[in-house]
């Protein structure tokens, strides 16, 4: 199994839409893409629509947090559907 478990679309810093990466991850033959924009999840309904045509898993999200100055946690859930 391939995987990119990093990928951020416009919908944060990155210039890609949602559906563009995942086309991308098909063409290099990647079984995985996670979508983790910055504390957003406007470009999901998209990316798993584009995922479910693709027939790629798709894990999504990054939640930044700060305890005292620090720290910091990614978490990517697999996707259960376009929501």
């Amino acid at each position: 199994m391939r995987g990119d478990l990093h990928t951020r679309s416009f919908c944060s810093d990155g210039t890609d839409s949602p559906a563009s990466l995942v086309r991308r991850a098909v063409a290099a033959g990647l079984d995985v893409l996670a979508l983790t924009d910055h504390e957003s999840v406007a470009g999901w309904d998209e990316a798993q629509l584009a995922a479910d045509d693709a027939g790629i898993a798709l894990l999504r999200m990054e939640v930044s947090c700060r305890h005292r100055g620090a720290g910091g946690v990614v978490g990517q859930f697999e996707s259960g559907g376009a929501s």
